[in-house]
């Protein structure tokens, strides 16, 4: 996968986060167990499917876990081995506008990279900018900047400066939510 872009901008979280429900459910229907990629991006606070938080410490143990231990099943605890899943999770809350966001975006995102082999890994969200810029105003970068009150937006069209995943995201949430535009993934 095109990983390079997530590692490269600090997306990757430095300790493992799951869904307990997610590993349950699939305890119980005798699926495979995994760790889907999308709970391993810093910004995913909450599993994509039951919209509850990630969790990132062991419930018997208390203890965070590294991606890599020598110890470590998928769905168990690297420090204490036990299972990570769960029936029920008390703390579910509504999700905000911007994280039901963030989880419907990064799924498309995910989804796209893993379809596309032609993307120039090095200035992909650059070039997210410039897709952005050009529709909305026509390829004028100061207008552009101007609307968000950003002044980086030129050094990102002209690739002298990365822009991150995160900030990329508030630009995208920006001109959905505040211009009610439908939002679309494509370079």
């Amino acid at each position: 996968m095109h990983n390079k872009i997530f590692i490269k901008r600090n997306m990757i979280r430095k300790n493992r986060a799951w869904c307990p429900l997610c590993f349950e459910s699939w305890k119980e229907e005798g699926k495979e167990i995994y760790e889907p990629l999308i709970w391993n991006i810093e910004l995913m606070k909450y599993c994509p499917d039951h919209f509850v938080p990630l969790d990132e410490k062991c419930y018997s143990c208390g203890k965070k876990n590294k991606f890599i231990s020598s110890s470590q099943q998928v769905g168990h605890c690297g420090k204490c081995g036990n299972w990570l899943g769960k029936e029920n999770v008390e703390e579910y809350k509504e999700l905000d506008e911007w994280d039901s966001w963030c989880i419907s975006n990064f799924k498309q995102i995910l989804e796209f990279l893993q379809q596309s082999n032609n993307i120039p890994l090095r200035n992909f969200p650059n070039q997210i900018v410039k897709m952005l810029v050009n529709q909305y105003t026509d390829g004028n970068i100061s207008e552009f900047g101007k609307i968000l009150n950003v002044s980086m937006i030129s050094e990102y069209v002209m690739d002298r400066s990365n822009i991150t995943f995160e900030k990329l995201l508030n630009l995208s949430f920006y001109f959905q939510s505040k211009r009610q535009i439908e939002p679309t993934f494509s370079v």
